[in-house]
């Protein structure tokens, strides 16, 4: 793997989670919060930061897109273009998001943090294309309230 965009870094978790598995990739992070990028010091983390709603920005090409905790902060209509936009750019990408409802008001002074859609399993199975593998909660409703998928996009 050699690029990775990380949607909605915040506080850069992926990063931290994946970059040792993947040293040589270079790490491009599109936050929405410029505050997010000193808080969380994503210019000494990321190899590129753009500032930016990633709805209305150009979205690199790259190997792997992550979208962690970010899907539910945008009406689901928005949610879904974006990804079918990163699905054109992108070889895989991953969903990792609230599928039981999660309610949440701005944090840390961040209106972007605001959950605007409650996804339920089949809806995101519905909703996002290429979906090839996923993770969430167990039928009678135990087990984590997140749910994380893995798709293909169109990149080859």
């Amino acid at each position: 793997m050699r690029s990775v965009v990380d949607v909605g870094a915040g506080a850069g978790t992926w990063r931290d989670f994946l970059c040792p598995h993947v040293p040589a990739a270079e790490w491009t992070a599109i936050e929405v919060w410029e505050p997010y990028v000193d808080l969380y010091g994503l210019l000494e983390r990321y190899d590129r930061v753009t500032v930016a709603d990633a709805r209305e920005t150009a979205l690199p090409p790259a190997d792997l897109y992550i979208f962690g905790d970010v899907l539910e902060h945008m009406p689901a209509a928005d949610a879904i273009t974006l990804w079918d936009r990163a699905r054109q750019v992108a070889s895989w990408l991953v969903i990792n998001l609230p599928v039981l409802r999660y309610e949440q008001g701005p944090l840390f002074g961040n209106p972007h943090e605001v959950h605007v859609h409650h996804w339920d399993l089949p809806s995101v199975l519905e909703s996002f294309e290429g979906i090839v593998a996923y993770h969430g909660p167990m039928e009678d409703g135990s087990g984590s309230v997140v749910g994380a998928f893995i798709a293909r996009g169109e990149v080859a």
